[in-house]
This record gives C-alpha cells, sequence and structure tokens, in this order.
C-alpha cells in the first residue's frame, strides 16, 4: 500500500508509534481502504499466497472462514476429556452407541467419494482418543474402522487408480496408524489396551471374541440393540479382512504408495505402512511362456478370494439398511455447525479447522445413514458382479488352450471405467428422469471399482505401477494376440522366428509396454481418461510405421522358411513376403481408441451445436476402416475353423460373417461398401487419404432383415472368448449398428440444420468466419488435429486440417443437402435407424447365446455372467437393448418428420433466427438418453408447447 492516499493525505507508519494504548481503528481503516485501494485491489502482507487469495472473497462467510465464531464455541477433544464432556464409559443405551457407529460409516462413505479424512471419519473424538475408551464394542469398532481406513488408503494410492477429484490423498496429520498418545496420560482406567498395538490378525480376532459374546447367552447379549451392534462391527471385521487379502498379493508396498511432494509441503505425515499388517510378499521372475497360465490362475484365485468377503458384505450391508432408524438421529449441528451441537456423543465438524489448508470448504455434511448404506449395498454388489466376471473369463481361459488374448479383460476394464455407477449418483442425491435408462451427465463412475479392476489385473501381470523390474509379459501376451490372427499353421513357424532374429523380442517389448497403457488408462476417471487417450494416439502411429517394417522382415523370413528350395536357389530377387497382421492389429486397436476419443466429447459434453455434424461425418469414415479389419480377421478366422475341421460342419459364423457384411454393404448402397483398405506402407496410406464422396454412408432402400443361423458350433470356452475382440462375428454386427446409428444421425441433424435456416458453418459463404470462439477451421483442427496431423496415422489426410475441413464441407452441401430437400433425407434416416435397430436385435440374441454357455466340468450355468458388463464390451459405454430403444423411437420421429413437413422446425418469421436444437422448436434433440450422449434421442414436441 502506497504511503500517500488518493486525497495526498499522508499515512502513520504503526512501527513509529510506541504507545502501548488500545484504540478503536475500525472507522479509520476502512477509511484508508477505501482512500488508497482501487477496484478489485486487496491489502495483504506477503506470506498471502494464490491458494489463500483464491478463498479470500469467503471472508466472515460461515461456511468457510473458521476464525467467524458462531452461535456456539468449538470444543476440543482435549477439552472434552478434562470436563468430561465426552462421555468414556460403557454404553448403557445402545441407541447411543449405534447411532455413533452408523454416523462413523456414514462418514466413511464420505471419505470414499472424494471428502478429506479430517472432514469426515476424524470429526469424531474417540477417533483420536480410542486408548481411553471404555466400551469394548466402541473401541473395537474405531480400531477396526480406523485400520480399514488405512490399509483402504494403502490399497487406493497403491493402484495409482485415483486422481485429485476422486480422492483425497492427504491426511493433514490425522492419526491412521494409532489414536493420539498425548491423551494416553489423561488414563486413570487400570489395565486398558492399546487396540492399535494388535497386529490385523489379532485385532480380528479380538473382535471375534466380541462377536461371539454378542451371540451368546450372556446378560449382555440379552440387552436391547446388541445385535446391531454385533452386525456394524462383523462389517468391519470383513472389510478389514477383505483389505488384507488384496494386499498380501503386494510386494514393496512402501515403494508403490503414492509419494506426493504436498504431504511434505503441508506437513501430512505419508504414513507408511508397518509391519503389524502381515503382508505376504511374492517374488517376481522374468516371464516365461508358461506364466500366461499362471496369470490367469492368480487372477482366478484372487477373485475367488475377494469374492468370499464381498459376499458377506453384501449381506451384512443389507442388514446395516434394514436397521437404520434404531440408532441415535444427529441433531441440527450436522448441517449448521456452529450455530447448534451435533446431537450425537464425541461428533464435531470443526474439530480439525485448523489442520486444513484454506483452499476447500470449512466443513462437509456427513451422508445421510439410509443413502450410505444403499452405498454399501449397491458397492458391494456391483464389486460381487465385477470380481465374478474376472473369475469367468480368466477360468474361461484356462479351460482353452488355444486363447490367451487379453481383449476381453480389456473390454471389461474398459467397461468399468467409461460407465457412470447408479449408486455414486445417487449418494449425491442428483436426480434421475424416470424416463431415461441411465445416470445424468454429472454422476462418474466408481473409485473402488476401477481401483480393484486396476489391482486384479496388474497384481495378476506383476506390474503394478510399473516396477524396473516388471515382467515382460504384456509382451508376450501381445505375441500371441498376434498369432491367434494368422493361420494356425504359420504359428510355430512365426513364433521361431520371432525367438531366433534379433531385435524382434525388443519390438514386442516395446509394443508391450504400449498396449499395457490401454487397460491402465480405462482405469482413470472419464475425462482423465480423454486426457491419457491422447497421448496414448499420439504414440501409437509411430509405432505403426516400426511396425510395418517388422512385419515385412517377419514375412520375407516366414517365406524363406515355407519354401526352403527357394532360399536354396539364392536367386538375386527376394522372396515375397507373406501378408501378416501384424500391424493389422495394431491398428484396429488405432481405431478403437480413436472412436472412444471422438464418443468422450459427447459424453463430457465438449463439442457446440456446429461441432456435431463434422463428428459425426468423421466417425463415419473411422467406422468404415474398421469395419474393413475386422472382416480381414474374421475370415481369417473362419479359415481356420475350417482347416481345424475339415469333416464338421460349417460353423454359423461363417455364414453370419457373409449375411453381415453383404447386409451392412447392400444396405448402405455403393458408397458404404468401399472400405478403405489398410496400407502396407506408410507413404501409400497418405497417399490414399483423401475424403470423397465414397466414405460417407448411403442411405439404404429398405430396411434389411439378417435371418438367424443355426447355433455357434464352437467350444462352450471359446464361444464366450470371441465375443469382443478382432475376431468377434458379434462385435462386427454391433460395429455395423453403429454405422446406421451415426449415418442416421447425420442425415437427422442435416435435415434440421436445413428446414431451421441452415448451418453458421455450412451454409454461410463469409471469408473469415467466426463461430463461437474462433474460426471453423482452427476448431476443426483442434478437435482433430490428433488424426490429421500426426505423422504416419492411418487417418492422416496429405491435405492437412483445412484440406480435410474442406473435403468435409463439399460433401455436407452436396445436391442431396440442399434446402427444400430435407424429405429425402429424414427418409434416409428413418431407414438407416431401422436398420441399426436390426443389428443390435441380432446382436443381442448372439450375445445371450454366448453368455448362457456354462463352463465345462464345472456344473450347468453356474454363475452365470452379467449381461449389463458384457452389453458394454464394444467401445461405446452404451447397452445393447438401450441402442435399440434409441433407434426405434429416432425410427418413427424421422418417419413423421419425412411426411408430416407441418412438424419441421422453421427459423423465426420475424427475425429469421436459425432454430435452437436443444431449447425450442418442434423438433428437439436429448443427448442424455445414452450413457455415451453419442446419439441423440429425437423429440417432437407439439406444436403447441412448442409455441
Amino acid at each position: 500500500m502506497d504511503s500517500v492516499n488518493a486525497n495526498n493525505v499522508p499515512l502513520t507508519d504503526p512501527s513509529a508509534a510506541t504507545s502501548t494504548e488500545t484504540m478503536d481503528i475500525t472507522t479509520r481503516f476502512f477509511t484508508a481502504c477505501k482512500d488508497a485501494l482501487g477496484p478489485g485491489e486487496l491489502c495483504h502482507s506477503s506470506w498471502f499466497t494464490l491458494q489463500h487469495s483464491m478463498s479470500a472473497i469467503e471472508i466472515m462467510d460461515p461456511k468457510m472462514d473458521i476464525r467467524m465464531l458462531g452461535s456456539r464455541r468449538v470444543v476440543s477433544t482435549a477439552e472434552a476429556l478434562a470436563t468430561g464432556v465426552l462421555p468414556l464409559a460403557p454404553f448403557e443405551n445402545k441407541s447411543q452407541l449405534v447411532g455413533i457407529m452408523d454416523e462413523l460409516l456414514a462418514s466413511l462413505v464420505n471419505w470414499l467419494t472424494g471428502d478429506s479424512l479430517a472432514q469426515t471419519v476424524f470429526i469424531c473424538m474417540y477417533m483420536h482418543c480410542t486408548q481411553l475408551v471404555r466400551d469394548t464394542h466402541l473401541a473395537a469398532f474405531c480400531e477396526l474402522l480406523r485400520r480399514c481406513v488405512y490399509q483402504l488408503r494403502q490399497f487406493i494410492m497403491a493402484a495409482g487408480a485415483f486422481e485429485e477429484e476422486d480422492h483425497y490423498a492427504l491426511t493433514h496429520g490425522m492419526p491412521l496408524k494409532e489414536p493420539n498418545f498425548s491423551f494416553g496420560d489423561l488414563d486413570t482406567h487400570p489395565g486398558g489396551v492399546y487396540l492399535s498395538k494388535y497386529s490385523s490378525i489379532d485385532l480380528v480376532t479380538h473382535a471375534q471374541h466380541l462377536l461371539s459374546e454378542c451371540s451368546s447367552d450372556t446378560p449382555d447379549a440379552a440387552v436391547e440393540g446388541m445385535d446391531y451392534v454385533r452386525i456394524r462391527i462383523e462389517f468391519l471385521v470383513h472389510l478389514l479382512q477383505l483389505t488384507d487379502t488384496l494386499l498380501a498379493h503386494v510386494e514393496n508396498l512402501d515403494d508403490l504408495v503414492l509419494k506426493d511432494s504436498e504431504l511434505e509441503e503441508f506437513g501430512c505425515s505419508s504414513d507408511r505402512p508397518g509391519p503389524e499388517i502381515g503382508v505376504t510378499h511374492f517374488n517376481q521372475q522374468p516371464c516365461e511362456s508358461n506364466d500366461v497360465e499362471q496369470f490367469w490362475t492368480k487372477l482366478v484365485s484372487m477373485s475367488t478370494e475377494c469374492q468370499s468377503h464381498l459376499v458377506t458384505l453384501n449381506r451384512l450391508a443389507a442388514k446395516l439398511l434394514a436397521t437404520a432408524s434404531f440408532g441415535l438421529n444427529p441433531g441440527p449441528g450436522k448441517t449448521s455447525p456452529k450455530e447448534s451441537f451435533y446431537g450425537i456423543p464425541g461428533f464435531e465438524p470443526l474439530l480439525n479447522q485448523t489442520n486444513l489448508p484454506s483452499y476447500i470448504p470449512r466443513f462437509v455434511v456427513v451422508h445421510d445413514r439410509l443413502a450410505a448404506f444403499t452405498y454399501f449395498c449397491d458397492l458391494t454388489d456391483y464389486m460381487m458382479r465385477l470380481t465374478n466376471t474376472f473369475q469367468e473369463v480368466g477360468i474361461r481361459h484356462l479351460n482353452s488352450l488355444s486363447a490367451s488374448s487379453l481383449h476381453l479383460l480389456w473390454s471389461l476394464m474398459r467397461a468399468c471405467g467409461q460407465t457412470p455407477c447408479t449408486y455414486v449418483t445417487k449418494i449425491f442425491g442428483v436426480p434421475r428422469d424416470a424416463q431415461t435408462s441411465v445416470p445424468p451427465s454429472n454422476s462418474s463412475s466408481c473409485l473402488l471399482s476401477r481401483t480393484l479392476s486396476s489391482f486384479l489385473y496388474f497384481v495378476s501381470m506383476d506390474r503394478l505401477h510399473q516396477l524396473p523390474e516388471a515382467t515382460t509379459m504384456h509382451a508376450l501376451f501381445a505375441l500371441r494376440s498376434w498369432l491367434l490372427l494368422e493361420p494356425s499353421q504359420f504359428r510355430t513357424v512365426l513364433e521361431g522366428i520371432v525367438s531366433d532374429l534379433s531385435g524382434l523380442k525388443d519390438f514386442f517389448d516395446v509394443l508391450g509396454e504400449q498396449l499395457s497403457l490401454i487397460p491402465r488408462l480405462y482405469c482413470l476417471n472419464r475425462s482423465r481418461q480423454r486426457t491419457a487417450l491422447v497421448q496414448c494416439l499420439q504414440k501409437l502411429p509411430d509405432i505403426l510405421e516400426n511396425c510395418l517394417r517388422v512385419e515385412w522382415i517377419i514375412g520375407v523370413e516366414l517365406a524363406k522358411r515355407l519354401d526352403p528350395e527357394a532360399k536354396d536357389n539364392r536367386l538375386d530377387e527376394p522372396p515375397k513376403p507373406v501378408a501378416l497382421q501384424l500391424t493389422s492389429l495394431l491398428c484396429y486397436y488405432y481405431y478403437q481408441l480413436a472412436w472412444d476419443y471422438l464418443i468422450s466429447g459427447f459424453q463430457l459434453e465438449l463439442y457446440s451445436p456446429h461441432e456435431w455434424i463434422f463428428m459425426y461425418t468423421f466417425i463415419i469414415q473411422l467406422l468404415q476402416n474398421l469395419h474393413g479389419l475386422l472382416e480381414r480377421f474374421i475370415t481369417i478366422s473362419f479359415s481356420n475353423n475350417i482347416q481345424s475341421s475339415k469333416h464338421d460342419s460349417l460353423p454359423h459364423t461363417l455364414n453370419g460373417n457373409a449375411s453381415c457384411s453383404q447386409c451392412a454393404n447392400n444396405s448402405s448402397g455403393a458408397g458404404d461398401s468401399t472400405v478403405h483398405s489398410h496400407r502396407s506402407s506408410g507413404n501409400r496410406r497418405k497417399k490414399n487419404k483423401k475424403h470423397s464422396k465414397s466414405a460417407f454412408v448411403n442411405p439404404p432402400t429398405k430396411p434389411t432383415k439378417v435371418h438367424e443361423k443355426t447355433p455357434h458350433n464352437l467350444s462352450q470356452s471359446s464361444a464366450l472368448l470371441k465375443i469382443c475382440g478382432p475376431c468377434s462375428e458379434t462385435e462386427l454386427v454391433v460395429l455395423t449398428a453403429h454405422r446406421f446409428l451415426t449415418a442416421a444421425t447425420m442425415y437427422a441433424l442435416r435435415a434440421l440444420q436445413l428446414d431451421g435456416g441452415g448451418d453458421p458453418v455450412l451454409d454461410t459463404n463469409v471469408s473469415n468466419l467466426r463461430v463461437g470462439y474462433g474460426n471453423p477451421v482452427v476448431i476443426y483442427g483442434r478437435r482433430l488435429g490428433i488424426f490429421l496431423l500426426t505423422p504416419n496415422s492411418p487417418l492422416v489426410d496429405i491435405g492437412g486440417v483445412q484440406g480435410a475441413f474442406d473435403a468435409c464441407k463439399q460433401y455436407l452441401t452436396t445436391d442431396i443437402f440442399q434446402s427444400g430437400n430435407t424429405s429425402e433425407l429424414y427418409e434416409r434416416a428413418w431407414r438407416n435407424f431401422e436398420n441399426a435397430r436390426v443389428r443390435t436385435q441380432l446382436a443381442l440374441r448372439r450375445q445371450q447365446e454366448d453368455l448362457n454357455v456354462s463352463i465345462p466340468g464345472v456344473g450347468g450355468g453356474r454363475n452365470m455372467l452379467p449381461t449389463d458388463f458384457f452389453q458394454r464390451f464394444f467401445n461405446a459405454p452404451d447397452r445393447l437393448s438401450d441402442l435399440d430403444r434409441l433407434a426405434n423411437h429416432n425410427a418413427i420421429a424421422c418417419r413423421v418428420l419425412a411426411t408430416c413437413p407441418d412438424r419441421r422446425p422453421k427459423p423465426d418469421e420475424g427475425t429469421q433466427q436459425r432454430y435452437t436444437f436443444l431449447t425450442s422448436g418442434p423438433v428437439r434433440l436429448e443427448f442424455d438418453h445414452l450413457t455415451s450422449k453419442a446419439y441423440p434421442l429425437i423429440r417432437l414436441v407439439s406444436p403447441v408447447v412448442s409455441k
């Protein structure tokens, strides 16, 4: 602050005053601030940082300013102990005891959903002075909860599947490992037991002894409410055993836990685990071929162990929900802590406020008990189904000797990472439209379920957190996945070539390392997945270029070994390489990730309305390329099946492939049948990547019916393993459905644009046009530049962003896309929607056939797999049943628009303002009916309502 104010009045230096007299300077201070500070300026000292300035506007807000006094004084734990306010003796009123336990369990849910420990679990004074509690049941409960929190935190941080918005990692000095022993000298109870000194096994034994007393015929067991106390202690016992089971498979847990520099910056403890946890270590050895079987065996074993505890936790969570009304309920202090007391002994929401930095809210409202216990029920049920699916997938791989691809497991992890969980939505009280079957857009996937899937996978792979001594098992799986696509008579020879030629093993190490990023990125939340997808998509094109060279080398060597006579002739002309599928496999994953990257923009609501039509047009080309790859893979797979069973009847999948591809091509017109083939060199790929009309889907003349074929003639295990992946006919059918949906949406959207007054980009001929926040070409490049500008990308355009934009715009403004001709566009849209519906219904029937197959030697129909997971295995996180309903609804809407011009949108007659899709008009687009939000539901509004 300057020494002279705006009126040139000198200001007195406070340091010059030597008097100790106290005086009121409030009026003078505000006057000085008014005269000396300009608008937006702030008077502060040198230690005032950006974090403090972010919360400066909250000064004098009771919810944010910890120094602002309320109607009551906040009592610390030490004061409560000294004054006897905190009851330590055994509770005669079991309603109070159960109320304390229930509130602690509800606060645990707060922590699991992103709040800090200092504002949730540790607002209870009993968690700070557990060694003084003389109620044996409450003391055991608090210590079990502390150990569960500690090991859950280790589990979450070791898996590394969280970001700051998912999990608050800082502890702010809360006593995670043991209670605060500064209160130990207040203990006047002789013979007190310090449960924090027990190991996990001893603590569980102690708790089980208490549980046996609660179940016996002792006088205490007859007291009303003791059954409820037993349920709550037993729930924590099994939760602790679950975390023990998981952490027992990890070696060097100290090194795996996140080392965040902020922990030291804010003086927080990193809380490394001690030896009392009793972690069993395993040795990481170099990966050998037989380790593939060990991977699946370990995955099945871990999933089975988790299931035994999850089943019990789910049963106990249901009992918690049924008995939630018995415990003492909190008072008004739960939501207004500065005005009233909490109403439950030991709880003080503002207990740890001085430990917290200024940039987080002052207190957190603990979740309602019913909502918290419902969360536990749904969470344990979801994790049961998740581990059951992991277990069944592993068993089927072990029963199928030729299956060693990880694609099915990756698809499961992708489905878990992409799909919002309804119980996460419920716990935050977000309203849900009864007409929609998916959670709203602001819901998120579950941190614990994503962490569990990541933990099971990477611990089985011996690759948790990419340790330097990590194995090369991913390289082995990458090799096996490629060999499964080659003719069976080549596989042994190809495996020998990779072992013999120098440098090939290193290439597969790099390839396996890159492919290992796929399951890892899908363990993040949806927004972070998009960021990780960018990094992955930037690296894959360079590996694709190297893959072309490696494929040529292997193909030449294979030709030599298949024809030794040509090798002995020593001809000047080298042998022609055998066509292989290594580059095509990597290209397949590139297209899958690119598709998910584009879909995530819709799900995260990143695209503005004028960008939708461009995104759909680009997706059509992407899906067309992916369709060509799948057809090639399936053709080779069918050839292998024919050679392996020459005397058997022809599998229905061969006929199904013909029907699928032919129906897709015939019903889509000549343009759709032109599929960009995979190029064998980078130069040819770049030369042939020009946009043209043939790159887009034309409408069918009429919906095509796909006839059902005979049941699968595959083994019971391989039937499920081929439900998705490069050789999956079901995936080809689903992909065809998405092609029809994308084309139909594009036609309908363009017709609505033309009827509503035109698109600001496509139908405006203005130089230096600016839409929204920038030039349309710049925006187009920002969205798609990762594909169009990256060297060696399969989707690169030799014209760059400008050339791709001009080609897309030229196509979307051809004769068919002109105003006055929208009836044909609506007709094309509804016919494509009808064809999409036929494909989704066919995919549902075939998928159900695969899921109903029982495991050989285990028992008919045991552990039927959850269809909800498997319906989401095809890149977009949408259930096939949801796609079917949306296609049916939109087909009807487009048919009405095609035959009833009066139901179509029109620009405002007075201002000629363009029609808005989302908020007004007779036709509205609603993107909340699918999890991915990739395709809108076309809703026809009554003319009266639209006016």
